[in-house]
C-alpha cells in the first residue's frame, strides 16, 4: 500500500481507515485483513481490536436463543480491547457481546439471520 510506504508511522491509521471502508462496502475479508495489519503495526490500537471482534462476530452464524454468539477469536479481540481500554467507549458493548451475543433482528445489520 502506497500510504504505508510514504508514511510508515501513519500506516496503522491508513489500514484502519481501509478496514472502515471495507465495512461500509460489505467486504468482510478485506475488513479483517486490514484490521489485522493495523493491529500488527500497532498492538495498542484498541479500536482495531473492537472492530476485529465485530467483524469476526458478523462472519459467524452461531445462533442460540435468538442471539448471534461471538466466536472464540472475536471474544479474544473484545477482551484485548477491554484490557487496553477497560472504560473505553465500546467497553460495555463488548462485554455485552461476550456475555450475551448480538440480538438477531433485521434491524441489526451486525447480526445475520439464520433462515
Amino acid at each position: 500500500m502506497k500510504a504505508a510506504e510514504l508514511d510508515p508511522a501513519g500506516a496503522t491509521h491508513a489500514y484502519y481507515n481501509l478496514a472502515v471502508v471495507a465495512i461500509y462496502s460489505h467486504l468482510p475479508d478485506e475488513e479483517t485483513k486490514y484490521l489485522r495489519k493495523a493491529i500488527k503495526l500497532d498492538p495498542a490500537n484498541a479500536e482495531a481490536y473492537h472492530e476485529l471482534g465485530m467483524a469476526l462476530t458478523r462472519e459467524t452464524k452461531i445462533i442460540k436463543d435468538g442471539r448471534q454468539l461471538a466466536p472464540p477469536k472475536a471474544v479474544k479481540a473484545f477482551n484485548t480491547y477491554l484490557k487496553l481500554m477497560p472504560k473505553g467507549y465500546f467497553a460495555q458493548y463488548d462485554k455485552q457481546i461476550i456475555n450475551e451475543g448480538l440480538p438477531v433482528s433485521p434491524r441489526n445489520p451486525c447480526a445475520k439471520l439464520s433462515l
